[in-house]
């Protein structure tokens, strides 16, 4: 069942949703949508994560440090509505300016394989799981033709945003 598709929020009483990077707009838009569309909703933030976009009260809140994956492991645990986990988790968190490329890399690359290990080890694997990026993964675009993305774009991202989210 995709977030586009639903067509009854009662029939959704039930499914649990955890937004990560939840904090900025797009991740604030996404959790506000779930909400609507009758998601039980959890929202990972990090403590110094502005909660401007996350101020509705039946928002659960799940605070990462992304930096310690013990520290991971045990909030998923701490928070997870069942012991399997939630139903569908969006991977949301990524980082668009860094000083240096070995931030992007952390951040971009290696913060969601470590989840997704922990997500294995802890047998709190999801239904489905939703990366989110950017076009910047992809390159730039063809402003001459418009040719349209498939399955078939050969990916060239040029910039080191889009180097980092490539990885994942």
């Amino acid at each position: 069942t995709s977030m586009q598709t639903v067509s009854s929020p009662a029939k959704l009483a039930s499914k649990r949703l955890l937004v990560v990077g939840a904090g900025g707009f797009i991740g604030g838009f996404i959790a506000r949508q779930a909400l609507e569309r009758g998601y039980d909703t959890w929202v990972g933030v990090r403590e110094s994560t502005s909660r401007r976009y996350l101020t509705d009260p039946r928002l659960h809140f799940a605070v990462f440090d992304y930096d310690d994956p013990d520290a991971v492991a045990r909030t998923l645990r701490d928070n997870a509505p069942s012991a399997r986990g939630w139903d569908y988790i969006i991977w949301n968190l990524g980082a668009t300016k860094c000083a240096n490329f070995s931030d992007f890399n952390l951040i971009n690359f290696m913060y969601p394989r470590t989840f997704v290990e922990i997500l294995r080890r802890e047998d709190m694997v999801p239904e489905r799981f939703l990366y989110m990026s950017s076009l910047s993964a992809l390159g730039p675009a063809d402003e001459k033709d418009y040719t349209p993305i498939t399955s078939r774009t050969v990916p060239d991202p040029n910039t080191r945003y889009g180097l980092s989210k490539i990885k994942t």
